[in-house]
């Protein structure tokens, strides 16, 4: 996989993700791990067709992201959705909570109508914790971790099988980092999803996944399962991470048992 982004007048390409072979397993919890900028959104990006490819594939559950034609790549997005590190960036602030949620249900064609977008856009709050009534509020009238969930709704309303979750606790306070990741396994138990998890957090990666991804500069250089994150011969970029990371067994308590 190649992605690359232009840059100056003359369009010049860096190439931002090269070198990048991966599979995620259907079930599973793959943790994507690396410095800052080190390429891991932009390989989730790619990977769900919201970045454009200049060489190799995506492929999910065996067909083509890049080439697929505009009805199954409507198809492919609705079953491959994102929840954003910035939940305040990532809602529409002039668009009331239900209305961020209903319209990919429309646009998407999950919805048979309004009437059927309303009723999966109260459900999927419910989902999330939140009351039917939430529905009518703005994204400033939300707290942090309330807006957290309205972005988890909002890509649990469109019944994915993927979800690729960018760093989503990495905005919030600690106490409702704890709440929201509950809430994120609880969900995949719930809704039998696989999660592609982001983040910088080693203690917590390692708790949350099955197996844990290394990028560096673009490359994607190991993959192990997560028991095997602090084995002698991990590759350097991973021994410094876990250098400069807190110790393991920190993210525990943060979750319920």
């Amino acid at each position: 996989m190649l992605g690359g982004f232009g840059t100056g007048r003359r369009r010049s390409t860096v190439a931002a993700v090269t070198d990048v072979s991966l599979t995620v397993r259907r079930g599973e919890t793959f943790g994507l791990i690396g410095e800052s900028g080190s390429g891991k959104s932009t390989l989730a990006r790619l990977s769900g067709a919201l970045l454009p490819l200049t060489s190799g594939t995506v492929a999910f559950d065996g067909a083509d992201v890049a080439t697929a034609d505009a009805t199954s790549r409507r198809e492919l997005r609705r079953r491959f959705q994102y929840v954003f590190q910035d939940a305040a960036t990532a809602l529409n602030p002039r668009i009331t909570a239900g209305e961020q949620i209903a319209r990919p249900l429309l646009r998407l064609g999950r919805a048979s109508g309004r009437k059927d977008a309303l009723r999966r856009t109260h459900r999927a709050l419910e989902l999330v914790g939140l009351s039917a009534g939430y529905a009518d509020r703005y994204p400033h009238e939300f707290s942090g971790g309330q807006r957290q969930r309205v972005g988890i709704a909002r890509a649990i309303a469109l019944e994915p099988e993927l979800l690729v979750l960018d760093e989503p606790t990495s905005a919030l306070d600690v106490s409702t980092q704890a709440t929201i990741l509950d809430l994120l396994l609880d969900l995949k138990d719930e809704l039998d999803l696989t999660y592609v998890f982001i983040g910088h957090n080693l203690a917590l990666i390692e708790f949350l996944c099955d197996r844990i991804g290394v990028m560096h500069q673009g490359s994607l250089v190991e993959t192990f399962p997560a028991d095997d994150l602090f084995a002698a011969d991990r590759h350097p970029t991973t021994r410094a991470l876990l250098d400069a990371v807190l110790p393991v067994g920190a993210a525990a308590p943060l979750l319920k048992g």
